[in-house]
């Protein structure tokens, strides 16, 4: 994961500006963080696939917010009701640029897909 916060906010922003599909409403339940963290994730391009983990090498999912709420609190700042916090996700895949298929399975009763665009 990267540590240097400009790119955590590149890799925030990127992720949240390049990726269409339903929303999966969080869960305020230990329930969901578990799930959140043992969810199969799986990138797929043509015919490239790679597969991970919710918690991936970075850690579980959840541990971004924790970052993000130190990083605000010493700027002074608190997140807003309204306001996005998009979570990277998905294994590595050397990628070209494109359409990609991202799925995540083990959050609900089918898998979610969501269109991801790679520029």
């Amino acid at each position: 994961a990267p540590r240097d916060p400009r790119l955590r906010l590149a890799t925030n922003l990127g992720t949240r500006l390049g990726v269409a599909g339903e929303e999966i409403a969080p869960e305020p339940t230990p329930a969901f963080a578990h799930a959140l963290g043992a969810m199969t994730v799986t990138l797929a391009q043509g015919a490239q696939a790679a597969e991970g983990r919710g918690a991936g090498p970075a850690g579980h999912p959840l541990d971004a917010f924790g970052w993000l709420a130190r990083e605000m609190r010493e700027q002074g700042r608190r997140l807003q009701a309204g306001e996005y916090v998009a979570v990277m996700l998905g294994p590595a895949l050397p990628a070209a640029m494109g359409e990609a298929v991202l799925t995540l399975a083990g959050l609900g009763a089918a898998p979610a897909r969501v269109g991801v665009r790679l520029e």
